[in-house]
């Protein structure tokens, strides 16, 4: 035979899917540092590179490989979690009502990032606002969520998710050094700069830091 089973585990379920988010789940129980939650209909790939661009040297930081935010892609990110790291980045994405409460239960973030509210997808919800609550589903336990100012949220949202706007003309200094001038670009470096200040404010963000933020091929 090709392959060698003799030291492999088989399980037999009814659904590969659901256990092996449940294996997820269970796996991220086990460590204490916080998770960073990020989703949104734009940037959500973005704004988590370049989180983790800003953060690695100052702090251990793991995150979701590449853009794996799917149902599958959430479970595979949990399950690269360990022990030496400080802060994890996981991104999450949906394309239809249901999805976001399976990820929030493997994920249980500590904190969130609301990257953006865009059209992508509408076609799967009954309306923008059904659309809006199922991606705020992922939020409903944690700390402080996120997100820039120009998404405008209403107050009772606010309430619910413990949100914390973010807007550009507190970040006018670090924004000068933004080597991007396109508005989603400044949106994105307005949701991580803000982020990085509010939950880590003895963190450098130096101005070379800056500069060099990434340009991801998507």
């Amino acid at each position: 035979d090709e392959f060698d089973y003799k030291n492999a585990c088989f399980f037999q379920v009814d659904s590969p899917l659901r256990a092996l988010q449940l294996l997820a789940k269970n796996y991220r129980k086990q460590f204490n540092y916080p998770v960073i939650a990020i989703t949104g209909s734009n940037g959500k790939t973005t704004v988590k590179e370049w989180l983790y661009h800003l953060l690695s040297g100052q702090v251990r930081v793991i995150r979701s490989p590449k853009s794996y935010n799917s149902q599958i892609g959430v479970a595979l990110s949990l399950l690269e979690l360990n022990e030496d790291c400080d802060v994890a980045l996981i991104e999450a994405g949906i394309s239809q009502p249901g999805e976001m409460e399976r990820l929030e239960k493997m994920i249980r973030p500590t904190y969130g990032i609301f990257t953006s509210f865009g059209r992508a997808h509408e076609e799967n919800f009954k309306s923008t606002e059904e659309q809006l609550n199922e991606k705020l589903k992922l939020f409903k336990g944690v700390q402080k969520t996120y997100y820039p100012a120009s998404i405008n949220l209403n107050p009772e949202i606010q309430e619910s998710i413990n949100a914390v706007p973010l807007s550009e003309k507190e970040f006018k200094t670090e924004l000068s050094h933004l080597p991007y001038d396109d508005a989603g670009s400044r949106q994105n470096a307005v949701t991580v700069i803000g982020t990085i200040r509010k939950l880590f404010p003895d963190l450098l963000i130096t101005p070379e830091s800056i500069v060099s933020l990434p340009r991801l091929a998507l």
